[in-house]
């Protein structure tokens, strides 16, 4: 090796699980320097990684810089701007600069990361030189799904994003292709013809004391049925052509851009999938908040109006005078009765209870009160009685029916000289919630039956519009013998349009007449009753 060049780093390039770390082991077995602050070794690679960590690290914050990660496939947006990982590399570089050794460093990041790794050297005097560790994308993806759960698919895009950004990255540099198959096999001879490719075979010699820890137990995966037929195992075969070489040369150069574009139009496509099924999942979000909301809607109406409430009703009284406003602390629970009737105690030593407000529930509903009974005298005529209220009062044969569709529905009374002034009184009452009176039930049936004749109806009508202009074209075309027919003719079909639209206008009130919208109206005195209403 020239000393007076820069010193070289060798740059062990490769897809995770391809064998980089064994690639790796056997150059720090023959001499090579890795550094001293190598990850640890796990159970999945027993013989250590020899990455440096730190270089792992920066690799990370670089690729999360873009919005990327180790296991994100997918063309990384540049420039990549991240300084102090860029700072940590260089300081990496310059410690292993500093030895006597060659230096190797190796991550599977690198190889989409090379420009980036490749500047980090330059500032720090280094000479990268690479090798391009390969290995059938099927035994990757293998191991990827057993160490992480990966998917045969994202194995796949990772495998061919590694390789071929690794080779177009390092085109003109001193690189070298690997098989991991021929590492297993036969190790030292396959280092040997690397190693003389990169100009450094009298540099790394074997050791034969230390071996190069590189054995067959290593290959947990391997690929059967010979040479896969997709579209990362074409490049596979095509790439193990370069084995043993630099993979130069115009001829592999424009092969390996063209296996590239395919790649990058892949990537679009995946990526354009991946925003729709995003957008697609959003829409389907959106869609269940919806129904879940409609549905809690669907839910308190029924526990609103539903034919029995889910539970009794919590009925409140309030008492004031003519020149007083309602407040709470003139107010009271009613006490339920083994009778099913409600009980409180109003007013007081120098109160006069002239107003009393009952309060049936805190939520809406249709609540009949019956039996009103203050200080030992019943009301007479509760309906003519009450002044006040936020729904609408109906007689019924006992008292009244309250029908609310507010929360915190209430009625007020007007006692005139019930109650005596000044003292305590107590009152007494009936109260039942009840369900959505059936007619209003039916009219939402009702109406999506009107709903549809009228659908069926203009749909009939559309039909004879079309019939009408086409016998007014050809009226004028039509001899003067003909036309009194052809008169005749429409005739009939406007008479029967009329007939149609009478028949619309009809089945319209008809439907307008059973809407729950006219009926509640209609109850609280807003419109008029229309004549033939049933």
């Amino acid at each position: 090796m020239n000393t007076t060049e820069r010193p070289t780093a060798l740059v062990v390039l490769g897809m995770h699980r391809s064998g980089t770390s064994a690639v790796a082991g056997g150059l720090v077995a023959r001499g090579a320097n890795a550094g001293n602050a190598l990850l640890p070794s796990t159970s999945d690679n027993a013989n250590g990684y020899f990455e440096d960590a730190r270089l792992v690290a920066a690799s990370d914050a670089l690729l999360a810089s873009v919005g990327s990660a180790w296991d994100e496939p997918g063309p990384l947006s540049r420039p990549i701007v991240a300084p102090e990982a860029q700072a940590a590399m260089v300081e990496v570089f310059c410690a292993l600069r500093g030895r006597s050794t060659p230096a190797v460093v190796k991550d599977p990041r690198a190889c989409r990361l090379v420009p980036e790794w490749s500047q980090a050297m330059a500032e720090a005097g280094l000479r990268p030189a690479y090798l391009i560790v390969l290995r059938d994308p099927r035994e990757v993806a293998a191991s990827l799904q057993a160490r992480d759960g990966m998917s045969a698919y994202r194995a796949g895009r990772l495998w061919l994003e590694h390789l071929l950004e690794a080779e177009l990255a390092t085109r003109g540099a001193p690189r070298v292709f690997i098989d991991f198959e021929d590492l297993v096999q036969a190790p030292d001879a396959t280092l040997d013809t690397a190693l003389g490719v990169l100009g450094l075979g009298d540099v790394l010699r074997p050791d034969l004391a230390r071996g190069t820890g590189v054995e067959a137990r290593l290959r947990r995966q391997r690929a059967e049925g010979g040479e896969g037929e997709g579209f990362a195992e074409r490049v596979y075969a095509f790439a193990k052509g370069c084995l043993g070489t630099a993979g130069d040369g115009a001829v592999i150069a424009a092969a390996f851009d063209a296996f590239r574009v395919r790649w990058l139009e892949d990537a679009e496509s995946a990526r354009a999938a991946l925003l729709d099924a995003r957008a697609r999942e959003g829409r389907e979000r959106e869609d269940a908040l919806r129904l879940l909301r409609e549905v809690r809607n669907g839910l308190a109406l029924a526990d609103a109006w539903g034919k029995a409430p889910s539970r009794a009703p919590n009925p409140r009284v309030y008492w004031r005078a003519l020149d007083a406003a309602h407040s709470e602390d003139r107010s009271c629970a009613a006490r339920a009765q083994a009778d099913g009737g409600f009980v409180a105690t109003a007013g007081g030593p120098g109160i006069s209870v002239d107003r009393l407000r009952l309060d049936p529930d805190d939520r809406a509903g249709v609540f009949e009160i019956t039996a009103l009974v203050v200080a030992g005298v019943p009301v007479p005529d509760l309906p003519a009685a009450v002044i006040a209220c936020n729904g609408v009062v109906r007689p019924t044969a006992g008292g009244l029916l309250l029908v609310a569709i507010d929360d915190d529905p209430w009625i007020e009374i007007g006692l005139g000289s019930t109650a005596p002034a000044g003292t305590s009184v107590s009152v007494r009452f009936d109260l039942h919630g009840r369900g959505l009176p059936e007619l209003l039930w039916s009219l939402v049936e009702q109406e999506a039956t009107g709903a549809t004749r009228l659908r069926e109806l203009e749909a009939r009508v559309e039909v004879l519009v079309g019939a009408v202009g086409a016998l007014s074209e050809d009226l004028a075309e039509r001899r003067a013998a003909d036309a009194q027919a052809a008169q005749a003719e429409r005739a009939v079909v406007l008479d029967a349009l009329d007939r149609l639209a009478q028949q619309s206008a009809e089945i319209l009130g008809w439907t307008r007449r059973r809407t729950f919208r006219y009926w509640w109206r209609r109850w609280r005195g807003e419109v008029e009753t229309p004549e033939g209403t049933p």
